[in-house]
């Protein structure tokens, strides 16, 4: 198999391909969120427009969006294991120009933002979604 930039490891659940194991342990514990309701409308790789004066600066591809159910607050997530200086110009923008939207940053498990989730485990889940499908999640 081969590795992405930093060493990461593509890893595919549920026919969707993720950049890193990282990033697809997130999505298990945010897909078994969802299963229990404490979030909703989970969206994989959503995409943004970066426009300024009318101008498309770039597209920032977040790696999930949700509802907190308990909140109704959209969460925008990315997880991390390093963060580039184009991450970092992105994130800004993006903050700037979707404000009061926040990008929540999982790192090495530890999720770090203005919204909090639940203490508990998930447990694995063996549900395969068909190959090639993307965008929302229902439980």
């Amino acid at each position: 198999m081969s590795y992405a930039k930093f060493h990461a490891k593509p890893t595919t659940i549920d026919g969707i391909r993720f950049a890193s194991k990282m990033e697809s342990e997130r999505y298990t514990t945010l897909k078994w969120l969802d299963s229990v309701g404490d979030i909703m409308s989970l969206r994989c790789q959503p995409r943004y427009d970066l426009s300024v004066g009318g101008i498309k600066i770039c597209t920032y591809v977040a790696d999930f969006e949700y509802v907190d159910t308990k909140t109704l607050a959209i969460v925008i997530e990315d997880v991390k294991g390093m963060k580039t200086p184009v991450y970092r110009i992105k994130k800004k923008l993006f903050e700037v120009l979707y404000a009061p939207y926040r990008i929540v940053e999982i790192t090495s498990g530890v999720k770090r933002g203005r919204t909090s989730s639940t203490s508990a485990k998930p447990p694995k889940l063996a549900s395969r979604r068909p190959s090639g499908t993307r965008g929302s999640v229902r439980g």
